[in-house]
């Protein structure tokens, strides 16, 4: 199996085995990351004037928009390696753009870091 295929398996088949999240524990709505998460969002969007988020990789969507919700402004752009999840975020998540996207083939490691933008005073 290639990469790709992989992470198609692992999404298809819930390998994670949790029962909220196909993108495993660590992306559940109460982990300890998650959590840590949230605040680090609550204190960096005020703060930088956030407007846009590119989320590579988006995974399950399980927790991202409790942030979404929170923060209306903001355009959210999810990419992921598993086009099932793509499809059914697209469905799903309308208001939001997703676009499948292998950001290891794509992207050199040195590249791929969290993505967001400024929103300046007009």
């Amino acid at each position: 199996m290639n990469l790709k295929e992989n992470f198609t398996h692992v999404w298809k088949n819930n390998l994670w085995e949790s029962s909220e999240s196909r993108s495993g524990p660590g992306s559940e709505r109460g982990s300890r990351i998650v959590q840590e998460a949230l605040k680090l969002f609550d204190q960096i969007i005020p703060q930088f004037n956030i407007c846009s988020i590119n989320d590579i990789p988006c995974g399950d969507f399980n927790w991202f928009e409790i942030v979404l919700e929170k923060y209306p402004q903001i355009k959210y752009h999810g990419f992921d390696i598993v086009a099932e999840a793509i499809q059914a975020h697209n469905e799903n998540f309308s208001q939001y753009r997703f676009t499948e996207f292998n950001a290891v083939l794509t992207l050199h490691h040195k590249q791929i870091s969290f993505s967001a933008k400024k929103c300046s005073a007009i």
